[in-house]
């Protein structure tokens, strides 16, 4: 784990140190440079690159404070305001949900540490969710796909996941084990109604 910055360093300095890359426009010298040595490099890579490493961070911090939320056993006021720094619009419609809607976490009957989340859409659907993946559209829309445009940010995860994280850390999600058969086929299930 990074040490926090030391006080008066710039956060430049302190997202360097974490592995982000930062965001300045390179010198004409080092665009010629990168240029000679990758010709596919252009801006736009370059602040992908840099919303990638965003992502990346934005991920790691958001792991931790669910760590500290499963921990703690609820959900603080302050957890809420760093993932609301984090997750932005998409924290408010996790939390409407998570409020509103029974959140099922299902597990096979032999290895009850995989598992997936039935989650409750607003339109009277359901989806699934697991680890990277929800068969939602917002999620094949605005999370999975990439876009035509280097610069367009992408979320990273629809509401439906987070709410599923949400559930999970804080206990708040039922529990449903189903044998390793019937396990299997409900999930292909969800998968195959993303299709469709």
């Amino acid at each position: 784990r990074q040490a926090a910055p030391a006080s008066g360093a710039p956060i430049s300095q302190a997202l360097h140190s974490a592995g982000a890359r930062q965001a300045v426009p390179p010198s004409p010298a080092t665009a010629e440079m990168a240029f000679a040595l990758s010709p596919e490099w252009t801006v736009e890579a370059e602040a992908e690159a840099d919303a990638e490493s965003a992502a990346t961070i934005g991920a790691s911090v958001a792991n931790d404070i669910f760590e500290r939320v499963r921990f703690d056993g609820s959900l603080s006021d302050d957890s809420l305001r760093k993932l609301r720094c984090i997750f932005e619009k998409t924290l408010d419609s996790a939390v409407d949900l998570l409020d509103h809607a029974t959140i099922t976490r299902i597990t096979p009957r032999r290895a009850d540490t995989r598992a997936f989340w039935k989650v409750p859409g607003t339109s009277g659907s359901s989806y699934h969710c697991f680890s990277g993946y929800c068969n939602c559209q917002a999620f094949a829309q605005l999370v999975a796909r990439a876009t035509n445009h280097p610069l367009a940010c992408k979320q990273l995860v629809c509401k439906h996941q987070l709410a599923a994280r949400l559930a999970d850390s804080t206990g708040a999600c039922a529990q449903m084990q189903l044998e390793d058969e019937v396990w299997g086929q409900e999930l292909l299930r969800g998968c195959e109604e993303a299709r469709s």
